[in-house]
Formats: structure tokens, sequence, C-alpha cells
């Protein structure tokens, strides 16, 4: 018995590790992958388990599971969603529940709906909780289980509300959000991927080079990136 166990482990690390070269832009919120939607949901499910508090996967996960009508996981990605944000993330929480609202059922769109001021708890009593990694009331892996519990610890974070401002298409307002935070020297590296992404997505070469111009006095610790998308827009420092 310890051998086949032994032997299922091993073979999801090796699917884990093929799934993740093969997610081309992982930190972009639009993923793009020839692998099933399911199998990558799957993926991300587990990368929450690890570290729930990686908000950019939350919604990667919601974004993908919304695309291809996958309900249970849906369900399971919203509710990890609301359980890593306690009381926090307000916004972010409305706009991925308006942009699942379609897939869900009424039941499951109203539950998530009434704890959008209070939140929800892993400990909560949810009637549906689909395919999530963070209810403590799952069916499945109690590793994953145990791993969400770290949730709870989650922070307000300038990325809440930039992700919020990228899903209602208020890209200007999220790149103030995230700006404002390097300026402030509070900026994290999701923060910053985030950032860079919308500069490439959106082709403002201006507003990059303004933030450019002062890396050097700005509190980035890996300039690699930065420096990638300063070659993609012909600037030199």
């Amino acid at each position: 018995m310890t051998e086949i166990i032994q032997a299922i482990d091993n073979s999801f690390e090796v699917e884990s590790t093929q799934m993740a070269f093969s997610i081309a832009g992982s930190r972009s919120l639009g993923l793009s992958t020839n692998k099933p939607a399911d199998q990558v949901c799957d993926f991300l499910a587990h990368h929450i388990a690890r570290e729930p508090q990686d908000l950019m996967v939350h919604v990667q996960r919601i974004k993908l599971a919304a695309k291809h009508e996958l309900k249970p996981v849906l369900k399971g990605a919203l509710l990890d969603l609301y359980i890593a944000l306690g009381t926090h993330g307000y916004d972010l929480r409305k706009c991925m529940l308006k942009l699942a609202s379609d897939v869900l059922s009424e039941e499951s769109v109203q539950h998530l709906a009434n704890g959008l001021d209070d939140g929800i708890g892993a400990s909560d009593a949810i009637p549906d909780s689909g395919i999530s990694v963070l209810c403590k009331s799952v069916a499945g892996n109690t590793k994953l289980i145990q791993a969400g519990s770290a949730a709870q610890e989650t922070l307000h974070d300038p990325l809440e509300q930039a992700l919020a401002n990228i899903e209602c298409s208020q890209l200007d307002e999220a790149c103030e959000v995230l700006e404002e935070a390097i300026h402030e020297g509070t900026s994290s590296t999701q923060q910053q991927a985030l950032l860079l992404d919308l500069y490439q997505k959106t082709n403002d070469k201006t507003r990059f080079s303004k933030i450019y111009s002062n890396i050097e006095k700005a509190a980035i610790q890996d300039q690699t990136a930065w420096r990638a998308l300063a070659v993609h827009f012909n600037l030199d420092h």
C-alpha cells in the first residue's frame, strides 16, 4: 500500500512539473495552455492549497473555470477566494462573483452574494463547497485542507484592488494603485508582475518609462523582468 501511495504522489509531482512548464505566462491573468481546462484548474488548486494568499492564481482559476463552465470547480474556486480574503477584498470578490453568475446556479450565487459583506470562513456551514481546497468540510486530501488554514492570515493588499479594477476594465486605476505601492516602497513581487503585465498588454511605453527611469531608487530587488520589458519597448537605461 505504501508503494502505491508513493507512486501516486510521484505521478502527481511529475504531472505538476509538466503543467507548470506548459502554462505560458503563468503570472498573467490570461492563461495560455494546450492542457485541458480541468487539469489546469486542478494544478492551480494545488498551488492555492500551498499558497492561499496568491490572489493572481485565484483569479486565474476562477476565470478559467468560468470560461469553460466547470461549475463545481468554479464554485470551489470562488469559495477559496472568499476564504483567503476573509473580510478583505470586497470589490474583488464582487467582480469575481459577477463573472461567475451566469455559470453557477441561482442558489450558489445567492449564497456567495450573502457572504460579500461579512465574508465566508473555512469552517462555516456551506451547503455545496464544490471543488474547494480551503473549506474544512471538503472531502479529499487532508494535507490540502491543513495547508489552507493559513488563509486566515491574509492581510489587505493593493493587489486586491488592482485585480478588481482590471475585472471592471479600469486599467488606469489598476496601474495607479500598483504604481503607488512602488513609490511607497511596499510593492510585492506579485504586484510588480501584474503591473508589468498591464504595461505590456496595453503597450504603455510612456507609463512604464516613468517608473523605469527611477528603478534604482525603487524598492525592486529583482529587476530582470523590468529590464526585459525595457528591451521590448526599446528603452536604454
